[in-house]
């Protein structure tokens, strides 16, 4: 799983370098809502943001074509994504959807968002809208996400699907932050086409 993370890291590293040189203004839709704003407005302004309208989902003739269609969406916003099923190019060593279904970077020049691409076409699509939503509610709420891990951890009473570090901040900035792909996401299943 390092191997995974540590090659991951590198590609965005890389991304980043280049947007530097290149003079890349920060990416438009990070940071654009306040902690004041509702969820639904949230969740509505990024459908429109990613171009989830009524048209997209019916130009979309299945599940993998509506993936194809966000990912470019997603990524013509400047958010690398990136799928696979194996770690690095070693096809003898598969991913495991029990382990992890997907992570985000947080960088103002280089977002990334990694998808587990074994996982089903809908939940990679669950997956990307989650992760964005982690991405942007650490912004609205003003705190500065860091260090992520993805390995499976095993609790008393509890099973950890991996975790994003934030700086320190109030419980309540917390919980909203863990639960805003929770209601992001309810919110945009009823946005979705199948």
């Amino acid at each position: 799983a390092h191997e995974l993370l540590n090659d991951v890291l590198l590609k965005q590293h890389w991304i980043r370098e280049y947007r530097e040189t290149e003079l890349y203004q920060r990416l438009q839709f990070v940071g654009k809502f306040s902690p004041r704003d509702r969820e639904n407005s949230i969740a509505s302004d990024m459908s429109e943001v990613l171009g989830i309208n009524e048209a997209f989902r019916q130009e979309a003739l299945n599940w993998k074509d509506f993936l194809v269609r966000l990912i470019a969406n997603v990524e013509n916003l400047g958010v690398l994504v990136l799928r696979s099923g194996i770690v690095k190019n070693d096809t003898h060593r598969k991913l495991s959807v029990d382990e992890f279904r997907g992570f985000v970077i947080k960088d103002e020049l280089a977002p990334l968002v990694f998808i587990n691409g074994n996982d089903s076409r809908a939940a990679q699509i669950f997956t990307l809208i989650h992760e964005l939503a982690h991405l942007i509610t650490a912004e609205v709420l003003l705190v500065r996400a860091g260090g992520l891990s993805f390995t499976l951890e095993k609790g008393e009473e509890e099973l950890g699907m991996g975790r994003v570090s934030i700086q320190k901040t109030d419980p309540v900035r917390r919980a909203i932050i863990g639960f805003a792909p929770v209601f992001v996401g309810i919110l945009l299943i009823f946005l979705l086409p199948f």
